[in-house]
């Protein structure tokens, strides 16, 4: 690849939120982060949602020094009120790529993105059915 098709720019005006540039943007903005993912969430899952917080860039490390940590570009929960005043909570990361490279190893960096968030959200003597929904959302 060249320098300089390595260094130009796409103008904003023909970005769109796969865009990783904009939707890390987006999300990191504590004004519209949460509405913006609110609303692509509604969208893909054709549903309203309850209460959202969204943190964006969030990051997990591996489980020891030596394994592969990950970086989430939106970490969405979803707190959903039962009858009888329980809530749910369900766990969404959005990522947003372009990158067809990465469209064959997607199982398994799905499982292995579910896996880790898994291991953060499981605290020890907790029973494995407490663990929160999660979904997964590539772009």
């Amino acid at each position: 690849m060249s320098e300089e098709k390595k260094l130009k720019k796409k103008p904003l005006e023909e970005m769109d939120v796969i865009d990783n540039f904009l939707f890390t943007e987006l999300a990191s903005s504590e004004e519209d982060g949460e509405e913006v993912c609110g609303l692509i969430l509604s969208r893909v899952l054709k549903r309203r949602l309850g209460s959202v917080r969204l943190v964006g860039q969030r990051t997990f490390p591996g489980v020891s020094e030596d394994t592969h940590g990950i970086r989430l570009d939106a970490y969405v929960t979803e707190e959903t009120e039962r009858e009888g005043g329980a809530t749910d909570l369900t766990v969404y990361d959005v990522e947003p790529d372009r990158k067809s490279a990465h469209r064959e190893s997607l199982p398994k960096r799905s499982r292995y993105y579910g896996g880790l968030i898994d291991v953060h959200l499981l605290e020890s003597g907790s029973r494995y059915d407490s663990l929160p929904e999660m979904v997964l959302i590539f772009i």
